[in-house]
């Protein structure tokens, strides 16, 4: 992944790299994830992709810990 060419789904923040995105959606109209409609005119590159990338970490590592809570 480059990072200068990151993006995510508006609907489930799902990063991937933008054009391979800009591409599929323009076939697709949808996200490959959620399957959520994306209009590819909506998609943008993202300014800082590795804090996003880290943000996506620590908030999936927190949801994990709080579900290993759950099960506690």
């Amino acid at each position: 992944m480059i990072a200068l060419d990151v993006t995510k789904c508006p609907s489930c923040q799902f990063p991937a790299i933008y054009h391979e995105l800009l591409n599929y959606t323009n076939k697709e109209s949808k996200c490959p994830m959620c399957e959520n409609v994306i209009n590819p005119q909506n998609l943008e590159k993202l300014d800082d992709p590795i804090a996003y990338l880290k943000s996506r970490k620590v908030a999936s590592l927190e949801m994990i810990q709080k579900e290993m809570k759950k099960d506690i």
